[in-house]
């Protein structure tokens, strides 16, 4: 059989009498290069392979990095910053030394406490039998009074407050005159929230050189009080949780009484210490507070606030530096 161009036997099909091409190699090798087909490396598929493996190694220890403790902590801190929460790292155990047999715990590190830079400072005098708790200012005669004038929050002033205040063992006594030309009460239902509208409140809280703004003291409160058209009175204590206040329990001790006037409402309050986190009330004690007036809007929001001390931005951490200060008289 004649050997076709081409370089390769062929052979005839006899079922179809056809050619077809041999499977038998002829002796012929292309020049240069590995031949058709073959699997030997060349130098160039060699270094492709080396540099494949090498990324393979770095992308695997690039990923137990990320994944380690370390890098998990990395991870839960950016977690607590979305959150809004503390980016105090959280307690670590360090590897124990040769010879021990248990780890030792390093504590979480807190904020280093700030220097007091108090606000005003107001008095109270101590009466030598309670008042008669109705709204009058009938036996408040020879009490210092001190303004709430300065606004804090809102748009020019619509209201002014000024406060007495009184103390005795048992209780801390408070009578506020408050010119407001119309009083709304929109936060019945929701007393812990007074400050936004027709109200008068108080701060109250240890008295300290140096005092931490990461977190509230737990003996800290925030005292709310507003009246109604009608001459019921709403109150509430927020208390501390963390760095700002929240709702506290009902408000149902002392005894507290509103006056509708012409020109506004007077608010008079007898509230126990206990209610206030005051164990030892006594001559000469100083505490921490700010004197508050709030006024609404007509559809329920804040209009305006106004205070005693003029660097009072907010009540929480932050800014519990600047509260004012309270002194027990005789």
């Amino acid at each position: 059989t004649p050997v076709p161009a081409g370089g390769q036997d062929t052979a005839v099909d006899r079922g179809a009498g056809q050619p077809v091409a041999s499977t038998r190699p002829t002796n012929a090798l292309p020049t240069g290069g590995d031949p058709p087909g073959s699997t030997t490396p060349t130098p160039l598929r060699r270094l492709l392979a080396i540099g494949a493996v090498v990324l393979f190694v770095v992308a695997g220890l690039a990923f137990w990095l990320a994944a380690r403790p370390d890098g998990a902590l990395v991870a839960d801190e950016a977690l607590a910053a979305d959150d809004g929460t503390s980016l105090s790292p959280s307690p670590t155990v360090s590897t124990p030394a040769t010879g021990t047999t248990s780890p030792t715990t390093t504590a979480t590190p807190t904020a280093t406490p700030r220097p007091a830079e108090p606000g005003p400072t107001v008095e109270a005098a101590r009466f030598a039998s309670p008042p008669t708790i109705d709204g009058s200012a009938e036996e408040w005669a020879g009490h210092r009074a001190y303004d709430s004038n300065t606004v804090i929050a809102g748009r020019q002033a619509t209201v002014r407050a000024s406060w007495l205040l009184g103390w005795d063992t048992d209780t801390y006594y408070v009578h506020v005159t408050v010119t407001d030309p119309r009083v709304r009460q929109s936060h019945e239902d929701q007393p812990d929230q007074l400050w936004k509208g027709d109200s008068v409140g108080f701060e109250l809280g240890v008295a300290a050189p140096e005092v931490r703004t990461d977190v509230l003291d737990p003996a800290d409160v925030h005292v709310l009080m507003g009246p109604t058209p009608d001459g019921r009175v709403v109150r509430a204590i927020n208390v501390p949780v963390g760095k700002a206040f929240e709702p506290g329990p009902p408000f149902v001790g002392g005894e507290v009484r509103t006056l509708i006037t012409a020109d506004g409402y007077t608010i008079e309050a007898a509230i126990p210490w206990s209610l206030l986190n005051v164990t030892s009330p006594k001559e000469g004690l100083t505490l921490a507070t700010n004197l508050n007036v709030s006024d609404s809007t007509s559809k329920g929001g804040l209009a305006v606030m106004e205070s005693n001390n003029p660097r009072r931005s907010g009540n929480d951490a932050p800014v519990r530096h600047v509260w004012g200060r309270l002194q027990l008289d005789g």
